[in-house]
This record gives C-alpha cells, sequence and structure tokens, in this order.
C-alpha cells in the first residue's frame, strides 16, 4: 500500500505513474510523509496543482521533478549541450516534433483512462508533453510569448484526439522573425 511504502525509512524517493487525475493527491501524500517525490508527465491536470506541489515541496526541502524521459536521453543532453553551453550549432530558431498514439480504438476502449476526461484523459495530457518539452528545452527555460493550437475532439468521449500547437518565443538580438505582407499581425487570426 501507499501507507506501508511511505512509512518505509529505506525508501529516499517515490515514482508516482498513476493516472493523471490522482499525481497532486498521491504527490501530496509522498512530500508530507517526506519522500522526494518524481512525478509521471503531465505533472498536474491544472496549473495550481502543480504550483501547490512545487511549493510543497520547497517548503520541506525535498526533490520533485516531473518524469520526462526524453529529457535524459544521452542524445538529447548532447544537443542541448551543443546548443545551450558549448554554442556550436548555433541558435535554434524552429522547433518542430511529433509525438502519436493510436486515438483509432476510442470506440472500442470508451472507459479507458485514455478516453476518460474525468480522470486526465486525451492527447493533450497523455502526449503532448513530449513535443512541448522538446521545444521548450533549447529555449532555456523561457516561456512563449504566445500559444496557439487546434485540435479534434472524440464524438463519444469528448477527450481531444490530436492537436496541433504553436508555441511563439521572443526573438532575441540575433534572430528576428521576417514577416512577408500577408503574416502581418493584423492580418494574423
Amino acid at each position: 500500500t501507499y501507507d506501508e511504502l511511505l512509512t518505509d525509512e529505506s525508501v529516499d524517493i517515490v515514482y508516482v505513474g498513476n493516472v493523471h487525475a490522482f499525481r497532486r493527491q498521491i504527490g501530496e501524500k509522498c512530500l508530507m510523509a517526506g519522500k522526494n517525490v518524481l512525478l509521471e508527465k503531465p505533472f498536474a491536470c491544472k496549473a495550481e496543482d502543480a504550483e501547490y506541489l512545487v511549493k510543497l515541496a520547497r517548503s520541506k526541502n525535498l526533490f520533485c521533478m516531473e518524469g520526462m524521459w526524453t529529457r535524459f536521453f544521452p542524445a538529447v543532453e548532447q544537443a542541448r549541450r551543443l546548443v545551450m553551453e558549448e554554442k556550436i550549432i548555433g541558435e535554434v530558431v524552429s522547433v518542430y516534433s511529433d509525438f502519436n498514439f493510436n486515438a483509432s480504438d476510442s470506440e472500442e476502449y470508451p472507459d479507458s483512462f485514455v478516453y476518460t476526461r474525468s480522470v486526465g484523459g486525451g492527447a493533450s495530457l497523455l502526449v503532448a508533453p513530449y513535443p512541448v518539452a522538446a521545444a521548450t528545452l533549447f529555449f532555456d527555460g523561457v516561456a512563449p510569448e504566445k500559444c496557439m493550437a487546434v485540435g479534434q475532439l472524440d464524438p463519444i468521449t469528448g477527450v481531444d484526439l490530436q492537436a496541433a500547437a504553436v508555441l511563439n518565443f521572443a526573438p532575441t538580438g540575433d534572430v528576428a522573425p521576417a514577416m512577408d505582407e500577408g503574416q502581418k499581425e493584423e492580418n494574423t487570426p
């Protein structure tokens, strides 16, 4: 049980990989028990839940991190080092990233957590964190200035089956966006 795990003094860190909607509840329980926590992505379903867990971990001087497995691939670490530290590759001006899952079986498995809104189902929480993390990895922790997205909801379950997103980051002194007449701000939806 969780209680047995959390009272075991030989346990230093707990990996929480349960259904998305219960991350805050279980993460909080672990932190309150004095355990360091690695929360599977998504870290939380709501921003306020994430903020709460981070604040709680800091107040208890505990490690708490999103378990983004792709972040620590050797190839990803090498690319980040070459771009961000050694500046060998140069400045990143655009990142294209894609991650898919089979969303064609919602009729067959409508009760799966993947297709259940109340527990955080859908593409945005299931697979979107990977391409978003890939994009933000090379912008040194800077938040995008603008986010735009479109998607498709499943007519049976109501969860998002697919989405496309564009994250716009502020131009640096070295790179500025080039716009033709059709792309000026007043012509952009």
